[in-house]
């Protein structure tokens, strides 16, 4: 009866990211065995529901029918959707208070009535679903028993929103560029389950040079992007992308595919500094360089001036994207 309740509500009331989860949700209901398995899916499929297809009384309503359905084993039965990212564990949800500190997932509503998602994927990290696509790289910058603080990354002014959720008040607070979130409210939270992922893998040798370095890869969460620089003779370098997360829809549109050469022309205790090889380039003639700090983490670029025959200043850029200016972290240096 819960998957034909479901077929009768419209795809418009519901989130776009309930057309992921629908097929095994709907495989879920048919094998739910005991009504706190049913429960847990009716929990589940009422959050997926746009907060502007319900009726304005149901804001009142909302908190108390949570808790004459939220059954200590009821939201540990659902199922989670599925995933080809290795998974470190599933973090169930219990029916102790929503705190700082047991928080894993969280439900907001956005000016245009639509449900705004948070999930936490790692001990800091979470991430979040806007227009379809997967924002990765926010960070839990505080939490204590009545509240969380959230540093989010917006891809589309590439700035920094940092906020706080207070789970007594269920008030959003202490916003930068606070105008940007004044419209969010508190609806609920940890209705389900989430996946934990391992803990990144970090190799930094922190005494490597410029000389002997072989191996760079940097990252960035934002743009579901790795970047690695590798040596393959005396002064010849090659660089290729990666997808951090192969399901995520990504929401900068990176050529993966691209591959260039490098020749080393300095490097010093600190730094390595590598100039593009680009095959119609005139035999002798500068080309653009980049070089990359490895104390600092700081990578730059400088750019040859055909016009003037010298290189500009140099300037710091991020290695993933042209023009990007949001975070990014070396994972390899080595």
């Amino acid at each position: 009866m819960l998957a034909q309740f479901e077929e009768n509500v419209k795809w418009e009331g519901v989130e776009k990211s309930w057309a992921d989860r629908r097929e095994a949700w709907v495989n879920d209901c048919k094998a739910a065995s005991s009504n706190p398995k049913v429960a847990a899916l009716l929990l589940e499929f009422e959050s997926n529901i746009k907060w502007a297809s319900l009726e304005e009384s149901w804001k009142t309503r909302k908190e108390a029918w949570e808790k004459e359905l939220g059954s200590p084993n009821a939201s540990q039965s659902i199922t989670p959707k599925a995933s080809s990212e290795s998974s470190n564990s599933i973090i169930g949800n219990s029916n102790e208070p929503v705190t700082g500190k047991n928080v894993t997932n969280i439900i907001l509503k956005n000016s245009s009535g639509d449900n705004f998602k948070l999930v936490k994927y790692r001990e800091r990290d979470w991430k979040y679903s806007i227009a379809g696509f997967d924002i990765r790289g926010n960070h839990m910058l505080a939490s204590d028993e009545n509240s969380i603080t959230l540093e989010l990354q917006s891809p589309k002014e590439l700035a920094n929103f940092i906020f706080k959720i207070d789970f007594k008040t269920k008030k959003i607070s202490d916003g930068k560029l606070v105008s940007a979130i004044d419209a969010l409210e508190y609806l609920s939270a940890n209705n389900n389950p989430v996946e934990y992922l391992e803990p990144e893998v970090v190799e930094i040798d922190d005494k490597v040079n410029g000389g002997d370095v072989k191996s760079i890869k940097l990252k960035s969460e934002l743009l579901n992007s790795y970047f690695s620089l590798n040596k393959i003779n005396t002064n010849e370098w090659v660089s290729e992308f990666e997808k951090i997360y192969s399901d995520d829809k990504s929401f900068f549109d990176i050529d993966r595919n691209k591959k260039d050469k490098f020749k080393q022309v300095a490097f010093d205790n600190n730094s390595i500094t590598l100039e593009i090889i680009h095959e119609s380039a005139i035999t002798g003639q500068p080309s653009n360089q980049i070089k990359i700090d490895l104390k600092t983490k700081l990578t730059y670029a400088r750019t040859y001036l055909d016009d003037e025959k010298k290189f500009s200043d140099w300037y710091k850029i991020c290695l993933i994207m042209e023009g990007y200016d949001g975070p990014y972290e070396f994972v390899i240096i080595k």
